[in-house]
Parts: C-alpha cells; sequence; structure tokens
C-alpha cells in the first residue's frame, strides 16, 4: 500500500467543536505510516463492508468529480468532507467525540479514497508526573482497527466504485445506514457477509424441503465462495445454484429467487474480501455433542474423508490416511 496524502480532523458534535487539519499528516514518520496502513488495510479488506451506488444528485458525488478532475485540491476537498459530516451528524442527532481519517492510497495499481469516521476511546497511561511519582492517567486513544460503531467509506477513484462499512441504525421510524445515505447520498446492498448467511440459509432450507443431504450442500456452498474469494472473483448466484441442485434441477430456479427476494445481487463481487477463520472450516455436530472440526477441502475428497450410511439410518464417518495425530 502507497499512501498518498492523509488529514484528520476533530469532531465533538456534543460539544459544538470542529477542528478541521491545517496541515497533512507526517506521513514519512515510520510511527505514523505503520499506523495509517494498519488501518487503511483493515478499511479495504472488511468483510462487513456494504457495495454502495451514489445517488445521481448526490452532493458528495459531485464535489468528488471536482477533485477527480483536480479543480479542487485534497486540503480543500478533505476540510469539505469534515464540515459535511460534522453538519449532518449534528443534524440527525448524533452526539458523540470522533476523529475524521481521510486518506488517498494506491493499492495494486488502484487509486482509493478512503475515509473513517471513528469514535475515541477512553484508556489509563501511566507515566512520571512532574514530582517523579508515578502515576494513572486517563487519556483517548484511537484503536488501531475498525470498530462496530465506525462510519468508513472506500471509493475508487477511477470509476466511483463505493463501498461502506456502517452498522444500521434507526432514523424516523426505521432501521437504515444513516450516514451513507445522508452524507455520501448512497443506496447500499447487503455486506459479503451478510451475502453469506443468507446463502448459506437458503441453500440448508432447500436441502431440507427436498430431502438432499445437508452435510454435502452447505459444506460445497462454502468452498465455492471460499475459492472465488482466493481469486478475487465474483460469485455468480446462479452458478451457485446450477452447481448445488444438480440432483434436483426444479429447486436452482426457486433458490436464485429467494437469494433475489433477501436482496442479494446476481453478482456478488469479491474484491478486497478475506474470509473469517469459520469459513474456512465445516463443523459436524454428532450425538452425545460430538464436535468435528475439517478444513472444507476435506468434505469432497473421499481419499481423506467419507460418511457411510448402515442400513438402520445410522451413520459413521472416517477420517483416513492421516500421518500425524496430537492431542490438543
Amino acid at each position: 500500500m502507497q499512501i498518498e496524502q492523509s488529514m484528520l480532523h476533530l469532531l465533538n458534535t456534543a460539544s459544538q467543536t470542529l477542528v478541521c487539519a491545517q496541515a497533512p499528516l507526517p506521513i514519512k514518520e515510520e510511527k505514523t505510516a505503520a499506523f495509517l496502513e494498519r488501518k487503511l488495510s483493515k478499511a479495504l479488506g472488511a468483510r462487513k463492508r456494504k457495495q454502495g451506488s451514489f445517488q445521481e444528485n448526490s452532493l458528495f458525488l459531485e464535489r468528488l468529480r471536482q477533485y477527480r478532475d483536480k479543480t479542487i485540491s485534497f486540503d480543500a476537498f478533505s476540510t469539505w468532507m469534515a464540515e459535511h459530516l460534522y453538519a449532518e451528524k449534528s443534524e440527525c442527532s448524533r452526539y458523540e467525540d470522533s476523529a475524521f481519517l481521510i486518506s488517498e492510497i494506491v493499492e495494486e495499481g488502484r487509486r482509493y479514497l478512503i475515509g473513517i469516521d471513528q469514535n475515541y476511546q477512553s484508556a489509563m497511561t501511566c507515566y512520571p508526573d512532574q514530582e517523579q511519582n508515578n502515576a494513572l492517567y486517563e487519556t483517548t486513544v484511537l484503536p488501531n482497527g475498525i470498530l462496530k460503531t465506525d462510519f468508513v467509506f472506500v471509493i475508487e477513484l477511477s470509476d466511483f466504485t463505493l463501498y461502506v462499512l456502517e452498522e444500521k441504525s434507526e432514523w424516523q421510524g426505521k432501521e437504515t445506514t444513516l450516514l451513507a445515505s445522508r452524507y455520501l447520498q448512497a443506496t447500499t446492498a447487503p455486506s459479503f457477509e451478510e451475502t453469506q448467511k443468507v446463502m448459506e440459509t437458503v441453500g440448508k432450507t432447500m436441502s431440507e424441503k427436498y430431502d438432499m443431504d445437508v452435510v454435502k450442500v452447505l459444506p460445497k456452498m462454502k468452498q465455492m465462495m471460499k475459492e472465488a474469494v482466493e481469486a478475487q472473483s465474483e460469485i455468480a448466484v446462479a452458478e451457485v445454484a446450477e452447481v448445488l441442485f444438480q440432483e434436483v434441477p426444479y429447486a436452482k430456479d426457486l433458490f436464485v429467487e429467494e437469494v433475489k427476494n433477501a436482496g442479494i445481487a446476481a453478482k456478488v463481487s469479491t474484491a478486497h474480501c478475506r474470509l473469517a477463520k469459520s469459513n474456512k472450516v465445516q463443523k459436524l455436530l454428532a450425538d452425545a455433542e460430538i464436535e468435528i472440526t475439517l478444513p472444507l477441502e476435506y468434505l469432497s475428497q473421499p481419499a481423506k474423508f467419507e460418511i457411510i450410511e448402515a442400513a438402520d439410518g445410522t451413520y459413521s464417518i472416517q477420517i483416513k490416511n492421516i500421518t500425524n495425530l496430537k492431542s490438543k
């Protein structure tokens, strides 16, 4: 990652205070650069981020075009973004202290604008006071990572592809991504994590409805999504349905329809997505609360793993060709 420029503004809507930076952050300083890179990397690859689309009349989009066309500077655009965010948070009664970090970066040949509005955290620190006595003091800190309460946007500057990380909150009687809709004037689609949950839920429902083996269907779906993320390729819902329901073709269209009704796009981007550890393994629960955790790849390799159904309806599980066994 190459950090081109970065500015940090302080917003305190509770005390009606906005402090805009007068100079960029010293990105060549080793500690500053390391802190920014950790935080920006997490924003770029957050699993819960949602793909967004700017409305045509979006004021933010208008200013963004001016910035890309170099009619306004990074400093001026950064200050406008902070002032605009402060105004929207005040209008929505979001009374909180936050630091608003705005950075332009280049990652794998693509140029991005990243904004992270993050609440302060309180922490205790220890150092000698003026009388050389050790003492504890409370101070405010910014964590290295991204928190649940943060508002984050990532914009690819070549085509204004937008990703948003924001928890829904209630506004005027309904749940919405408030700052995405008001500040960016953008709509958001379900995140990759939400997409996974929807597809797995619908896949399980279809499998049970048509008497298919859920133990085979769900791991196969997780494996397809894992491979797509590793290749950074799109996931086509219709192709997933084709693979899962080869034995029950009439379930394919119903799967696609149910996934669509849940708000999932026909093709799901995996750009910069990262899989949670739970999505790289499959857990099987058996009698007597026995839990077996296996890498996804094992379930599709008969030489390593097999489920055998006996005539009496019971099952046996074989894990084969093990060369090393340890107690953990």
